[in-house]
């Protein structure tokens, strides 16, 4: 159940880099328009960096979870083995918040050019 939720906020994720990457375009960002004095491009950006920062967070206590996890397992096979998943698991989406942050930062500075 745990990683249905957290394939889901990868695809999330994944969904919100691409409206990133076409907001960053010139054909598809428009400076015209502006919502509450922020423009659509500043808005989307504070939306993504939000987003990243929360499921940086979740997979920090994903992991912290795990690692209790492990350590109540009192031996038991399935139960250690299920909590090493919770772990790994959460180290790759903290691994993909890395490289998603990357991926912003670069398409930020080809756009800027």
């Amino acid at each position: 159940m745990v990683f249905k939720s957290f394939n889901k906020i990868l695809i999330s994720l994944a969904a919100g880099h691409l409206l990133l990457f076409f907001s960053t375009l010139p054909a598809f960002a428009a400076p015209e328009l502006a919502i509450m004095g922020k423009s659509v491009v500043d808005i989307l950006n504070d939306l993504i960096s939000w987003l990243i920062t929360v499921v940086a967070i979740l997979a920090i206590l994903m992991m912290a979870v795990g690692g209790i996890a492990y350590i109540s397992s009192e031996g038991d096979s399935q139960r250690a083995g299920f909590a090493k998943k919770i772990i790994s698991y959460a180290l790759m989406g903290l691994i993909m918040v890395g490289i998603s942050y990357a991926i912003i930062a670069l398409i930020e500075e080809i756009a800027a050019k």
